[in-house]
């Protein structure tokens, strides 16, 4: 019995230590991915292949820092499943939305960044007669068509967190200004892949978050 308590101290160590890690390498990696935008203060909504094209041509550190946000969506679903076992007996009904919203567009997250940013990246490798034949393919990805539809969905991931924030104000399960920087960097995200956006809405989840993973590492 004592070698069983054992086991299930170390696992639960284990996901704790995990836990942390994720609270607090999600926002530094999303801090340097959205450092390393190199069209930080495009501002312009990209509505076609030929736009698409031109914004990610040879621009390796762009490419680099979506591999980066990719990383991130497996640290914001442990985040997520973290908020869930927190706030279940606090605010169970809202909670559980939130979670759920957050853990789905982390999904959407995973999908988003595979079949766009890490799929031009390849298409970065083709010389300049090849890719500029591939425009049409360009069109259809980047308006979703077919099944890549589901990935309209991805604002589910800021929403969801959006309302964990307002669990979080609510419960005073964290320190209110921590709940509010991330309620507020979590709403920014909800933009038109805005670059200027999502740099500063990066900075506002930092100072939110790696508070709470310092105190998670402590309590640890």
């Amino acid at each position: 019995m004592k070698q069983k308590e054992m086991l299930v101290s170390k696992i639960n160590r284990l996901e704790n230590v995990g836990t942390a890690l994720s609270f607090f390498l999600f926002p530094l990696l999303f801090v340097i991915a959205q450092l390393m935008h190199p069209n930080l203060f495009h501002i312009e909504v990209i509505t076609n292949g030929k736009q698409w094209l031109d914004h990610f041509r040879g621009q390796n550190l762009l490419h680099l820092s979506h591999f980066l946000e990719f990383c991130c969506a497996p640290m914001l679903i442990i985040m997520a499943i973290h908020y869930k076992n927190v706030l279940r007996l606090k605010s169970p009904v809202l909670s559980f939305i939130g979670v759920c919203m957050a853990f789905i567009g982390a999904l959407m997250l995973l999908g988003n960044k595979s079949a766009l940013c890490l799929t031009i990246s390849a298409f970065d490798t083709l010389n300049n007669s090849q890719i500029y034949q591939i425009v049409p393919a360009l069109d259809v990805l980047l308006k979703k068509e077919a099944f890549m539809i589901v990935l309209w969905l991805l604002p589910l991931l800021p929403l969801g967190y959006v309302v964990i924030g307002i669990v979080l104000f609510k419960t005073k399960y964290v320190p209110r200004w921590q709940a509010i920087l991330l309620t507020i960097g979590s709403l920014m995200l909800a933009n038109p892949e805005v670059e200027l956006i999502n740099f500063f809405a990066s900075f506002f989840l930092a100072a939110g978050l790696l508070p709470y993973s310092i105190k998670l590492f402590k309590r640890n």
